[in-house]
């Protein structure tokens, strides 16, 4: 496994840093203070030392003493402005950085999308950037105040004592040597345990999200097991990644040990030789700490850097997923347009590579004026949402047309299009937040008053006054609200979007009458004058449709207006409504 490049680094320290610049230069500003009191703590105390040693008078040993204690408070004061500035400029930047990652991967087609789960997108988007916290906090300013402080130290101590400069800058080139060598050992593990993590949250997302079909078929057994499994996985990586990792600071604690003994002889052998005092000694050991400091900092900020490096190389993985889509340059009219379907043939890609699978469509033609609403019916297999997912362009058919009006619709901005046209799927999503949250798709620019006109235009005055909270009232995400009652919230959020083509896939579970009723009387609204297919599993939405279209394994096999297939006895339609079209439809 590589490490990423200098440049990915650079490229993200550029754009998620530059918009803060005023902060980092604060930042980098107090780190400068703050080595400079670390010196100048060492100097004070050394001719302390030295003064006491000659016995200096009382006065001159208090004004030493209090001077060391402001550089020593005023150093604690800086350290922690830096550490509250690196920790807000850190957060902003990973959190951009996330901003960046959810927007790319909704931007991204239904071919990616299908072949991950929510757990895995969730570990992908929050918990690789999780990763890069502490690199955007402090990593990279820690390490950089580290060598500065570093190259500061031996700089002093080679004006002061040569000899003693020397020691210490040679250590410094072998601990650094040694410690760049073992950079990369531990970002395999960690990259491993990142992705074990993923197919971990990804395991409990779905098995939470199926929790009765498992108690109901006894699976329990069988899902502890693969849990178990996903965790000794996961583990299993992190395990290696700490052992490999730890070598990161042992080292520099041995090293540290070996420092300490050649200051001492060395110091000894020069004060012997009567050409360094005591009080030096004191200070070129107090240097020395120094210099382990950001040695220490740096071995531990290497450890960091290595998961750093695992969550930046699957980051630019998923950065580097381009959608199949390409974006149109056109606006879409806010005028109710006709739709055509022109011999439109569709096949999924089975892999990466492309490879198609066998086609869903085939030649599928048909016309639906302006402002018609054309009911879509067929077996399940037949093809019938794949036409309304190519209608609504989360994929781009195989072969042939869709215009909405005059235009194909990749002509169209994807922005445009799905502005002007409104789909409804038949599984409703609802989340667990307000009524008004999950009508507005929690945007703040629509009103109240919006929302209670548009629930009162749609006749669900009294659905509404069942809710204890009114707009308040929180709405769980759990299957609690019943499908009837989530057609209505989706009806509603149609409504309030008033496009020009609407697409709707009805829910086909049962629902009572009242709700039904409710249902039908927001329909007559949301789909007035407006260009309408719909996938309908009632007979009371097949009589409200204009035309009929019927699939078959993909391909269209009979298309009219309602009213004459109706009265046609030969027509599918016809013997679909003899025969119980209810069961059919589905």
């Amino acid at each position: 496994m590589s490490l990423p490049s200098t440049q990915r680094y650079r490229a993200l320290l550029h754009t998620y840093f530059w918009p803060q610049r005023r902060q980092v230069t604060l930042l980098f500003l107090l780190i400068i203070g703050d080595n400079v009191l670390l010196l100048v703590g060492p100097g004070l105390l050394s001719q302390f030392v030295d003064a006491a040693i000659v016995g200096a008078a009382a006065p001159v040993l208090v004004s030493l003493s209090v001077w060391y204690l402001i550089a020593a408070l005023s150093q604690q004061a800086l350290t922690m402005s830096a550490t509250y500035i690196g920790e807000k400029t850190g957060w902003h930047a990973a959190n951009a950085l996330r901003a960046d990652i959810a927007k790319h991967t909704l931007d991204l087609d239904m071919s990616f999308h299908k072949k991950q789960t929510p757990g895995i997108m969730i570990e992908r988007i929050d918990g690789d950037v999780a990763s890069l916290n502490r690199f955007f906090s402090q990593m990279v300013l820690q390490i950089g105040g580290s060598i500065l402080l570093l190259t500061s130290s031996v700089g002093v101590l080679m004006y002061l004592e040569w000899r003693l400069g020397i020691l210490l800058l040679v250590y410094a080139f072998v601990a650094m040597w040694v410690l760049f060598g073992f950079r990369g050992i531990a970002v395999p593990y960690w990259e491993a345990g990142r992705e074990a993590s993923a197919q971990l949250f990804g395991f409990l997302e779905e098995r939470l999200a199926g929790l009765e079909d498992i108690r109901g078929l006894g699976a329990r057994s069988y899902v502890l097991r693969r849990l178990n499994v996903l965790i000794d996985e996961k583990n299993k990586f992190d395990t290696l990644g700490r052992v490999y990792g730890s070598l990161t600071w042992i080292i520099p604690m041995v090293m540290s040990s070996l420092l300490t003994v050649m200051i001492l002889a060395v110091g000894v052998w020069l004060y012997l030789s009567n050409e360094i005092s005591i009080g030096l000694i004191v200070m070129t050991m107090f240097y020395g700490d120094l210099i382990m400091r950001p040695i220490r900092t740096i071995s531990s900020e290497i450890d960091q850097l290595q998961q750093a490096s695992a969550g930046i190389l699957r980051i630019a993985e998923l950065l580097a997923v381009k959608s199949r889509l390409v974006d149109g340059t056109h606006e879409m009219p806010g005028v109710i347009p006709p739709v055509s379907f022109e011999q439109v043939t569709f096949a999924y890609q089975d892999d990466d590579a492309g490879m198609p699978e066998d086609p869903v469509l085939r030649d599928v033609s048909f016309h639906i004026p302006a402002g018609k609403v054309v009911g879509l019916l067929g077996r399940t297999g037949s093809g019938k949402s794949t036409l309304i997912r190519l209608l609504f362009r989360l994929y781009d058919v195989s072969g042939g047309a869709i215009r909405i009006g005059d235009r194909a619709i990749p002509d169209y901005t994807l922005a445009s299009l799905r502005t002007h046209v409104g789909l409804v799927t038949q599984d409703v999503q609802l989340f667990y937040a307000t009524v008004r949250d999950n009508l507005t798709f929690f945007n703040p620019d629509i009103k109240d008053e919006q929302l209670l006109e548009a629930l009162h235009t749609l006749g669900l005055d009294r659905w509404y006054a069942q809710q204890p909270n009114g707009l308040d009232t929180l709405l769980a995400a759990n299957g609690a609200t019943s499908a009837g009652e989530a057609q209505l919230i989706a009806l509603a959020r149609v409504y309030l979007k008033q496009p020009q083509v609407i697409i709707l896939d009805e829910a086909s579970a049962r629902i009572d009458p009242e709700t039904e009723r409710m249902v039908e009387k927001a329909l007559d609204k949301v789909l007035a004058d407006k260009t309408t297919i719909i996938i309908a599993h009632r007979l009371q939405t097949v009589r409200r449709c204009d035309y009929i279209a019927i699939l078959a394994n993909g391909s269209l096999v009979e298309y009219g207006a309602e009213a004459s297939l109706r009265a046609d006895p030969t027509s599918r339609y016809a013997q679909l409504l003899q025969h119980g079209a209810e069961q059919e439809l589905a």
